[in-house]
């Protein structure tokens, strides 16, 4: 029984937000970014933030080649003691018995509940600033994003079996999955004369996504369940479907190489930053707009059937149950699904070491940045795409210059399917190395054993 719960974990554990961007900086400082961030890290978060320069920046080019990557888990109860309670045995290498309160205290934490697993590594990025003609970026990346939910009828069954005259609806469990190499071509500029009456610098900027498709399993359709009557019969009813998209044939999953191909789509971003005065800036972006069409070896798998079993020991009731264990597999023609559109406003404040302005001093006293302070609002606007919420968000980071090379950050996140979690990371800022670690939640390094919420990314960048 452990075993099967371990699978239906699996099978939910891979809600990953791909409305976040995979940015270490942002990442720990509250997932801010769409006002604060520049140079390629202002990919996919704002690409007309790839037009702002920090004060004494003269680098005209930063790159990073395969020195980007992180992970993030989100649950509400898998913690590394659930898991050692649960599923490691007893400290013999003999399995551990579940009573009925074990059973229980599973269920409960469990229960309708939503987990997630992201994985997203950069092979290269670079932004290079042209003189008087803007700055333009390119990125190429890999993201795993999924989505999942599992109804608690679904892990009651699993965990105690059948009872008595009861009903397990698991037409509510969901999954979406996807593998994608995404590409990025950004161009960002400054409009000199827009608005001058409210900015004293406006700058704007535009992304084109090719998105490269590798995998993807979704459920299609599901209107499954299971009921018993006062002998524990069983009798199912209806059906659910699941969608595959692969680069091989069969169900086998292998690494992606350069030719091979299971999607294609375009993805868009569009995104504006005001800066108000030195101190204020404000940024406006929509991303992620477009669509991934998947064409490759695509399969329908179909598990139904309106069967009772009376008793398993009867050759015709078990091969019924089989067919609806191992289901149908049948080819489908292409289908489309959505990008995770999301929509970003936010702002930043920085206090530099003359607080209350430059009047007597000299003009190089603004260029000493102590704290900067960001806010944004982050909405998913797709429900459908893998990943994506649509549950708002707010995030709220600073970050503090307290030497000329190393900048602790801080932030937290409020709303969205994480509750509130406090962020924390740091950076090195060299003349010509810039390094980045952070996480979303503190408590993957204060409390490891406890949190349900992980997260790591670390960073490297080259300025030339």
């Amino acid at each position: 029984m452990k075993k099967v719960f371990i699978i239906i974990l699996m099978l939910i554990s891979s809600l990953s937000y791909s409305q976040y961007s995979d940015n270490v900086r942002s990442l720990s400082m509250g997932r801010t970014g769409v006002a604060n961030s520049y140079n390629i890290d202002a990919m996919n978060l704002n690409p007309a933030n790839l037009s702002l320069v920090k004060p004494k920046d003269k680098t005209r080019i930063y790159i990073n080649g395969m020195t980007t990557g992180g992970y993030m888990l989100n649950s509400k109860f898998l913690s590394v003691d659930f898991y050692n309670k649960y599923f490691t045995g007893d400290g013999d290498g003999n399995g551990k018995y579940l009573t009925n309160a074990d059973k229980t205290d599973m269920l409960n934490k469990s229960k309708d509940s939503e987990l997630g697993l992201g994985v997203g590594y950069k092979f290269v990025s670079v932004a290079f600033r042209i003189p008087n003609a803007g700055v333009v970026g390119f990125s190429a990346e890999d993201k795993i994003f999924g989505k999942s939910y599992v109804p608690e009828q679904m892990l009651e069954l699993t965990l105690f079996g059948n009872g008595i005259n009861k009903t397990y609806d698991f037409s509510q469990y969901r999954l979406e999955l996807s593998w994608i190499r995404q590409l990025n071509f950004s161009y960002s500029n400054i409009a000199k004369n827009f608005m001058r009456s409210t900015f004293k610098q406006f700058s704007w900027g535009v992304s084109l996504k090719p998105q490269l498709g590798y995998y993807y399993v979704g459920v299609r359709s599901n209107d499954l369940n299971f009921s018993t009557n006062d002998s524990a019969q069983i009798t199912s009813r209806g059906a659910v479907t699941f969608l595959r998209s692969s680069i091989r044939p069969d169900d086998k999953v292998e690494y992606p190489g350069l030719g091979k191909l299971a999607g294609f789509g375009w993805g868009f971003d569009l995104g504006f930053n005001g800066k108000i005065n030195d101190r204020w800036s404000v940024g406006l972006s929509l991303t992620d707009i477009g669509y991934m069409n998947w064409y490759g070896n695509n399969n329908e798998y179909k598990y139904a059937g309106e069967f009772v079993v009376t008793d398993l020991a009867k050759s015709e009731q078990l091969d019924t149950l089989r067919t609806l264990i191992n289901g149908k597999k049948t080819s489908t023609g292409a289908f489309q699904k959505m990008l995770p559109m999301t929509l970003r406003f936010g702002v930043n404040f920085k206090i530099f070491k003359n607080l209350f302005g430059a009047n007597g001093l000299k003009s190089d006293s603004l260029n000493k940045e102590l704290v900067s302070i960001s806010l944004d609002y982050i909405q998913g606007l797709s429900k459908q795409a893998a990943g994506s919420s649509t549950i708002p968000t707010i995030g709220a980071g600073a970050e503090f210059f307290l030497s000329q090379f190393f900048i602790p950050r801080i932030g937290f996140i409020a709303g969205g399917t994480e509750g509130f979690l406090v962020s924390l990371g740091a950076g090195l800022d060299t003349k010509y190395i810039l390094f980045d670690v952070g996480t979303h939640n503190i408590g993957a390094i204060t409390d490891l054993n406890n949190t349900t919420k992980f997260s790591f990314g670390v960073n490297l960048k080259l300025k030339l």
